[in-house]
């Protein structure tokens, strides 16, 4: 308990000085401390997070089964590696803290955007643009502008593209990649999306149980094959 209230002080103070919502630190309690500090321009931000960078992963060394504070701090990890471009680290970091929250994905994964959009940014930023479009499924509202726009990018795609068709479920990104396909004049590809689309358990009338199972089938079995590439 007293190492997680000096991460959350350590977090606070990192997110004041770094003053960039888009790289703000989420760990427990660190809404307990003020929003603002007197004298900002005195503090070293580098030190800061090189202080809780040291704080974090000897609390990872002496506690890695702490339940849920591990998985907060694994998410921590993420968050540093995220705020300082290392996104293959930060990609690592955040699997490996929702592998042990939803026992290696065999519990169903819930929405959690800010996570999971940091995980779509680490995937374009890698130049994976099939898993960043997959991930857009993972949000509250499946963001279609920018999973469209990622499968629209001419950039050189540097994972298996349609080896990672099956874990698509929603309907209106499969019907695109069959657009897209056909336009491009990717016909193997668009096969593909086109075998993916006519499985029963995605049939459009299906009732909300089906598809949500669905959904949790290939949630889990592509998490599992993201921690297969970046984890292990």
């Amino acid at each position: 308990m007293c190492l997680a209230v000096i991460i959350s002080l350590l977090s606070k103070l990192f997110n004041i000085l770094k003053d960039e919502s888009s790289l703000d630190l989420q760990v427990d309690y660190v809404s307990l401390w003020p929003v603002t500090i007197s004298n900002a321009n005195s503090y070293d931000v580098t030190a800061v997070s090189d202080l809780l960078w040291d704080v974090v992963t000897y609390a990872l060394k002496e506690h890695p089964t702490n339940i849920p504070f591990s998985v907060s701090w694994l998410r921590l990890m993420g968050d540093l590696n995220f705020a300082s471009c290392h996104y293959r680290i930060s990609l690592s970091y955040y699997l490996k803290s929702l592998s042990i929250y939803y026992d290696y994905f065999n519990i169903p994964v819930r929405p959690d955007d800010p996570i999971f959009r940091r995980m779509i940014k680490c995937c374009t930023t890698l130049g994976c643009h099939t898993q960043a479009a997959v991930l857009c499924q993972f949000l509250e509202e499946t963001d279609y502008t920018l999973a469209f726009r990622i499968l629209s990018d001419p950039k050189t795609c540097n994972d298996a593209v349609d080896a990672y068709y099956h874990c698509f479920w929603d309907i209106s990104i499969l019907e695109f990649l069959i657009y897209h396909h056909h336009k491009r004049g990717e016909f193997q590809r668009k096969k593909c999306a086109v075998q993916i689309i006519g499985m029963l358990e995605l049939n459009a009338s299906n009732n909300e149980e089906i598809q949500q199972e669905a959904s949790n089938l290939r949630k889990s079995t592509f998490l599992r094959a993201l921690c297969k590439q970046y984890v292990f």
